[in-house]
């Protein structure tokens, strides 16, 4: 019985992480920003408002919705940081329960989740505030931001089985016993 609850317990923990990824894979594609010759947006913003064919309406209510966003997610990053140096400074201890490592790691990753879903308003802010026609477009735009698949300068992950010859472009495994059976533990 106990087994069937952890794991529910962790599937449900694996899905939040896959939202949270997504929707951190979306903050960092939308985030990387540049400051306007206006001087009050940044690449992103401009490239949603050229792609949206936002009406100045629409404009100045996105910018709004940026700003305070922008606002949220600094300050949550900074409650992260703060978190983590929590966590590591437990490493300055001689002795540490394993419940005081895993609250403290608990708040690192309750921070990232209020990142999460603060982002996750906001686009959902910004999808109400367009057209049907641009709804649609929105959706393409989040979509292959969600779907990027490597950093810029880096080769895609290949995807699917390896090549039937097995030549995987990766350098062989070591044969059995020549693992790290002989290094110290």
């Amino acid at each position: 019985m106990k087994a069937i609850v952890k794991n529910k317990i962790a599937g449900l923990l694996v899905v939040l992480l896959l939202v949270a990824n997504l929707v951190s894979l979306a903050v960092f594609w939308l985030g990387k920003e540049k400051p306007l010759p206006g001087g009050d947006g940044g690449d992103a913003a401009a490239f949603i408002i050229k792609e949206l064919q936002l009406d100045a309406k629409q404009q100045k209510t996105f910018l709004q919705l940026r700003t305070q966003h922008h606002q949220q997610v600094v300050d949550l990053q900074e409650q992260t940081r703060q978190a983590k140096d929590a966590f590591f400074n437990l490493l300055n201890k001689d002795a540490v329960p394993d419940s005081e490592v895993q609250a403290a790691e608990a708040a690192i990753m309750q921070k990232q989740e209020q990142i999460d879903l603060v982002t996750f308003a906001h686009f959902k802010q910004l999808r109400a505030i367009c057209t049907e026609a641009q709804k649609k477009k929105f959706e393409l735009i989040l979509r292959e931001a969600i779907h990027v698949q490597s950093p810029k300068g880096l080769p895609a992950q290949p995807s699917g089985p390896p090549p039937p010859n097995g030549n995987t472009g990766q350098p062989p495994l070591p044969p059995p016993g020549d693992s790290a059976e002989h290094l110290p533990r």
